[in-house]
């Protein structure tokens, strides 16, 4: 079963890669589902993953304190929600259209009352 784990998260963790560097691809969201699977893959491989620069940049704040600041939630949001309403605009399939406005709206929810907000000094929170 570790074997499974281990590609698992080696495949999301290529992915977060790509998602560096290609827009379309959420970097982030794969970058946490890998570290989920590299964590149950083994010791070793997750002490591995949270050495590389990657993890360093893009995870190690958020899994730490499990806070983002307001700043990084809105690039996150506002980037992803464009994408999203451009595939809601150009899917001619009404339910298709509802689904991606629903998903967005969780999505909107979740990071803005679900996910902490940290303010600029770290270990405070900001009033939602």
């Amino acid at each position: 079963m570790k074997i499974i784990y281990a590609i698992f998260g080696l495949f999301f963790l290529g992915l977060g890669f790509i998602g560096i560097w290609l827009p379309i691809l959420p970097t982030v969201p794969f970058l946490l589902l890998a570290s989920f699977f590299l964590a149950k893959s083994s010791t070793k491989v997750n002490q591995w993953f949270k050495s590389t620069q990657i993890y360093q940049t893009y995870l190690k704040d958020f899994e730490e304190t499990k806070m983002m600041k307001m700043k990084t939630k809105l690039s996150i949001l506002i980037f992803a929600s464009v994408l999203l309403i451009a595939g809601a605009i150009f899917t001619p399939i009404f339910w298709v259209k509802l689904l991606i406005i629903g998903l967005m709206l969780i999505k909107w929810y979740v990071f803005m009352f679900v996910i902490k907000t940290a303010s600029g000094n770290e270990g405070e929170e900001d009033v939602q």
